[in-house]
């Protein structure tokens, strides 16, 4: 990373925190280990749409906007580094979002029972 702007540096640091405070407002609704295929309490998905959402939201939107800056500005930085980057940042976040999808309640259990 050596050649890569001060701010891209930034960014990731930035999809870091967002990352760690989404998993962490995520894990509010997550069943506990053992438990992810049964069912969960009714207001599961509201808490999740109010505390986990807004992240995916704002950084989802985010990245698309770093993804464009990145497009426009091929001739001016180190374009296939930052795209290697930005494509490192949305696996990150993808892989965050399957991880929280694993650990939640989801009723796969009882589905198979019946």
């Amino acid at each position: 990373m050596k050649n890569i702007s001060s701010k891209a540096k930034i960014w990731i640091v930035f999809n870091v925190f967002g990352i760690i405070f989404y998993l962490f407002f995520a894990s509010r609704i997550w069943a506990p280990t053992g438990q992810e295929g049964l069912l969960g309490g009714p207001g599961d998905p509201i808490i999740w749409i109010i505390m986990a959402l807004p992240f995916i939201a704002f950084f989802s939107l985010a990245n698309v906007f770093w993804l464009i800056l990145i497009i426009f500005n091929i001739k001016k930085s180190p374009f296939w580094k930052l795209l290697l980057i930005w494509v490192l940042v949305v696996t990150a976040w993808i892989g965050a979002n399957r991880y929280d999808f694993h650990r939640q309640y989801n009723g796969s259990s009882i589905q198979k029972l019946q």
